[in-house]
């Protein structure tokens, strides 16, 4: 490679954009990833007629550089629909609204000064009984949408995203998310960006404007300059752990990392042969239940007959060593409690149960990112790249109020990418 060059670890959504940005401005650019195919977090497959997102799903409200990517390349979106239910032994189930008591919550957020967790912040501020409904919604909002661990998630953190919340809805891209990524890797090697897949980096040597990369299958590269994009999941790992071994080492990449906080997930993808969840009633795109797998949607509008069920956060992690066939009995378990049905009958309805484990990823390690109490010192200081060389970007070194997000891992590719451009 020449003296323009630059090497980029991982090829998400992240890489992608740093990418672009690098090839936009002349730079010669190769792209390193583990995986054999571009995307990351993001993975969509297609089965028969259906559209199976394993990763990222929904664009969260109108976010201007994933929109403005969408127009660019041509890609629709669609208001993903239906209304919110709770189900209990095939009904739904009648109970306190779950926002009751949720502006008073943000309210006492808001006056907080000093930092502390959200357990502490509940425990403090809303430990009488009457609250005890409040402090299971938190609880489970904080675990299933930002898959923290409340013990170490920070309630300022919580509180800035929380109030921002967009109304505008959530999407889903035509045809699935890996559209994008597509579209964005395409435009990559058309402007003279090359993409090398299952290529896993396991050591770094660096010195200023120099990089030597090498990886697991014995592949070695040169470049001036070089952008890792690994999850925090597997930055934060020693060599003899699955991590990248430094040459000099950067011990302060490990010790900083883990002030980031880093949840886990695992998907359950049902493919059914008729629509079981009309039977509960017309227009269901989310439902709640009491269950190890609380979270569950539907594909509405679309009429498609596949179910998505979400467990986040400490409960992911306490299943993530389990095999798939024990999660798949899992989520049948759970789909025969709330539907109130037999094996056999719920057998007879079910086609295929994909399960995604991404804390079990031995590539990924978790999910997404979330603000721990010290996050933001952390991230201030990966932001600084070491010698002018070697720079941090992803999701979880974003640092506004749309963290853990696919729009997070652009904006932070894109920036790291422009800041890089500054030291040739």
């Amino acid at each position: 490679m020449s003296e323009n060059s630059v090497i980029i670890i991982g090829a998400g959504a992240s890489g992608c954009m740093a990418a672009r940005e690098m090839l936009k401005a002349g730079r010669e650019v190769l792209v390193l990833e583990a995986k054999g195919k571009a995307g990351g977090r993001i993975q969509t497959s297609y089965h028969r007629s259906l559209i199976l997102e394993s990763g990222a799903e929904f664009v969260h409200g109108n976010l201007p550089v994933t929109m403005e990517l969408l127009n660019e390349f041509k890609i629709g979106c669609f208001h993903s629909g239906g209304k919110m239910v709770h189900i209990e032994k095939g009904k739904v189930k009648r109970q306190p609204d779950f926002f009751e008591g949720w502006n008073q919550m943000l309210d006492e957020m808001s006056k907080l000064e000093v930092d502390m967790t959200f357990d502490h912040f509940l425990s403090t501020h809303f430990q009488d009984e009457k609250y005890a409904g409040l402090r299971n919604s938190a609880k489970r909002f904080a675990e299933g949408f930002d898959v923290a661990d409340i013990r170490e998630v920070s309630t300022k953190a919580l509180y800035k995203e929380w109030r921002e919340e967009d109304d505008d809805g959530q999407y889903r891209i035509d045809g699935g998310y890996q559209k994008l990524i597509d579209a964005m890797a395409d435009d990559c090697r058309k402007r003279g960006g090359s993409f090398l897949f299952n290529q896993k980096v396991n050591h770094i040597g660096w010195k200023k404007n120099r990089v030597e990369v090498s990886t697991e299958e014995g592949m070695q590269f040169q470049g001036t300059k070089i952008i890792i994009t690994v999850p925090i999941g597997v930055l934060r790992l020693k060599p003899e752990e699955g991590g990248i071994r430094f040459f000099p080492e950067i011990e302060s990449i490990i010790t900083l990392t883990k002030l980031i906080g880093y949840g886990s997930v695992i998907k359950f993808l049902v493919e059914f042969k008729e629509p079981l969840w009309e039977r509960i009633g017309s227009g269901i795109g989310f439902f709640f239940v009491e269950e190890l797998i609380p979270t569950w949607w539907t594909q509405a509008p679309r009429k498609d007959l596949l179910l998505t069920g979400w467990v986040g956060g400490p409960n992911a992690k306490k299943l993530e060593n389990q095999s798939d066939a024990s999660l798949k009995q899992c989520a049948m378990d759970v789909l025969k409690h709330a539907f109130s049905l037999e094996d056999s009958s719920l057998k007879k309805v079910i086609e295929n149960i994909h399960v995604f484990n991404w804390g079990a990823d031995p590539l990924i390690r978790g999910a997404y990112s979330f603000p721990g109490i010290h996050t933001g010192r952390a991230r201030k200081e990966l932001s600084k790249p070491v010698d002018g060389t070697l720079f941090l970007a992803g999701e979880g070194f974003f640092e506004g109020d749309m963290g853990g997000t696919v729009e997070a891992a652009l904006i932070n590719g894109r920036d790291v990418a422009l800041d890089l451009l500054k030291t040739f």
